[in-house]
Parts: structure tokens; C-alpha cells; sequence
């Protein structure tokens, strides 16, 4: 019999490399970036409802109170959340209730802990999950290659979170993936797995100023000798954290700096705590730092927590799918 209560904790991600390549048709941008999903986590709930409605309650943990006064400086505008319709999960449940032809409705209940305009994967990471646990609770396999197809409609970050890579989608295996990281070329929805890093340790500082990702791309410019990954790659397949720090790579990085002076500011917080492969995550505006063990990123934490730079929190390496647990 199929559960009609789920819960899952979808986690947030870092970019440990990040190049351009050239501008698309389409309007996004041709990439290549090695991410790692780490262990700082959203939680969402989702239940069968009799009615048609698909009903999202959304809000930030504990409280958007604990939110203004952690990241200090940041406009109360930067911390409202999309109506329901607007928001990547609801449509990410509408586009799997008419794929499947699935009755009914649903409830989700999301808490959020991941921040938004961080460049993070919250919004991503939130529509894989609902994904997964609208599949779960209608007994649809997680490995269906729909809802891959469902992914990528939604965003170029969704199906690294699905945490399985699809026949014909560059490496032919439905298998569950060894670690959350990868690397993604494309717009982000050609998946290659890298054996993971368990022991990776991470200092991310989310400034007061978050940055809206079509706005970075506007500002990008495409080098004329793009890098190559295979620094990276070599770096993180033996997990090997001096060749880390110097592989780590952000293109975005340039633009970022251009519109928000909070990006160097925090850059150089983190520099100043002895941390290495200090970068900006994504599109920003979050940025993070490789610790050499979990007592060395409290310590850094602990430093940071005191120069008013936004929130401060360590995170290690997860694994992805992010488990979904039946409520009874």
C-alpha cells in the first residue's frame, strides 16, 4: 500500500568550477561545472489530497524573524518568498499531475533553510524533490525517464538533483549515483558522475545582498580561451585539497563583483580565516571556502559569526537522491 505522506530534506549545492563556452539559441549559455550537493537541507512534506488543488505552504525555519536578524543588513523584499503559482515546486507537481495523468491534488509543505538568490540550487533542489515524492507517493518509479524530461523543462539545475542519470543522457545507467556530484555540460542537463568526497568539508557566507541570476548572465562575458576541467577533475578524484584550491573557478565570479560590492567583501572574510578555494557558488551571491577537516570549518564559522557578513554555516559533502521517508 502507498504512503500518502512523504518527507525529504532537499540539499543545497556548491560549484566548484564554473566556465562558459559560448551563448546558445536559446538565450542560456553554454557551461561546464563540476557540482557537489552538501548537507544543508530545506524540508519538504507532500500528501495526497481528495480535492484537485495543489496547495503550497512555504515559509522560512524557524522564522523569517530569525532570517532578518541573521542576514542584517538584507531589505525585507529579499526575503519574501513566490506566491504558491509562482513557485518552481508548485509547478513542478502541476507538470507531473498532467505527464502522468495523475487524480487529485496535492499539499506540500516546504520549510525553507537553504537561501534564496544564493546561487545555492534551493529552488532546484525543492522541484526535483517534489518530483521524486509525487512519484513516490503515486507509485511511479524514481528512475522513470519522464521525470527527467520533467527536470529539464524546469531548470538547468533540477535533474543533477534527481540524483540518477537516464539511459541515452550520456551514460547509459539508471543506477543511483555513488555521491551528489557531478559534472554538467550543456545548459546543465548533460550529467556525468564523479566519485565522491566524503570527507569534503565547506564554509559557505551568504551575504545580505542576494543577486538574480538573469542579471549575472547579462553581465557575463565569454573568455576567449576558455579553462579546462581537467584540473578539477583530477583535483577531486583524489580529493587532493592544495590542487583543489587552485582548480576551484568561478566565470561568474567577474560579473557578480560588478553588481554587489558584497561579493569581495565576503570573499575576503573568508580569505582572512585561513580557508582555501575561495570562490563564489553559482550565480551567486553566496560564496564558500574548502576547511581541511569539520573542526577546522567550525573554527572559520566561529570567526566569521562576529564581522556581520550574513549567515555562516559549515556543511560536508551529501549524497543524492535526498531520501524520502514514508509517513504513516
Amino acid at each position: 500500500m502507498i504512503s500518502k505522506f512523504v518527507e525529504t530534506f532537499p540539499p543545497a549545492k556548491l560549484n566548484l568550477y564554473l566556465e562558459l563556452l559560448g551563448k546558445r539559441a536559446d538565450n542560456y549559455h553554454d557551461l561546464e561545472t563540476l557540482m557537489i550537493a552538501i548537507d544543508r537541507c530545506d524540508r519538504m512534506r507532500v500528501s495526497r489530497t481528495d480535492h484537485s488543488e495543489i496547495r503550497l505552504d512555504c515559509r522560512w525555519a524557524p522564522s523569517t524573524t530569525a532570517w532578518s536578524n541573521l542576514v542584517w543588513d538584507c531589505s525585507p523584499a529579499n526575503l519574501a518568498l513566490p506566491a504558491p503559482q509562482h513557485n518552481l515546486v508548485y509547478r513542478a507537481v502541476q507538470k507531473f499531475r498532467d505527464k502522468y495523468q495523475v487524480g487529485g491534488g496535492f499539499h506540500i509543505d516546504l520549510e525553507k533553510r537553504i537561501p534564496a538568490g544564493a546561487g545555492m540550487g534551493g529552488a532546484s533542489s525543492n522541484a526535483a524533490s517534489a518530483l521524486l515524492c509525487a512519484a513516490a507517493i503515486t507509485g511511479i518509479p524514481n528512475d522513470d525517464p519522464g521525470l527527467y524530461d520533467l527536470a529539464t523543462e524546469l531548470g538547468s539545475d533540477v535533474p543533477f538533483f534527481l540524483g540518477r542519470l537516464v539511459p541515452g543522457k550520456l551514460v547509459p545507467t539508471t543506477a543511483a549515483w555513488p555521491a551528489g556530484m557531478a559534472i554538467a555540460t550543456g545548459r546543465g542537463e548533460f550529467l556525468e558522475t564523479i566519485p565522491g568526497a566524503p570527507e569534503a568539508q565547506f564554509v559557505v557566507v551568504f551575504p545580505p545582498q542576494p543577486l538574480s541570476t538573469a542579471a549575472v548572465f547579462q553581465n557575463c562575458a565569454i573568455a576567449s580561451s576558455p579553462r579546462s576541467l581537467a584540473d578539477i577533475r583530477a583535483a577531486v578524484g583524489i580529493w587532493n585539497l592544495p590542487k583543489l584550491a587552485h582548480a576551484v573557478f568561478n566565470r561568474l565570479a567577474e560579473p557578480a563583483r560588478c553588481l554587489s560590492p558584497w561579493i569581495d567583501r565576503t570573499l575576503t572574510a573568508l580569505e582572512q580565516t585561513g580557508l582555501t578555494g575561495v570562490t563564489m557558488t553559482g550565480s551567486g551571491s553566496a560564496c564558500f571556502g574548502l576547511a581541511s577537516s569539520a573542526r577546522t570549518a567550525r573554527q572559520a564559522v566561529a570567526k566569521l559569526a562576529g564581522r556581520r557578513c550574513g549567515i555562516c554555516f559549515s556543511a560536508g559533502a551529501t549524497s543524492l537522491p535526498a531520501n524520502i521517508r514514508f509517513l504513516t
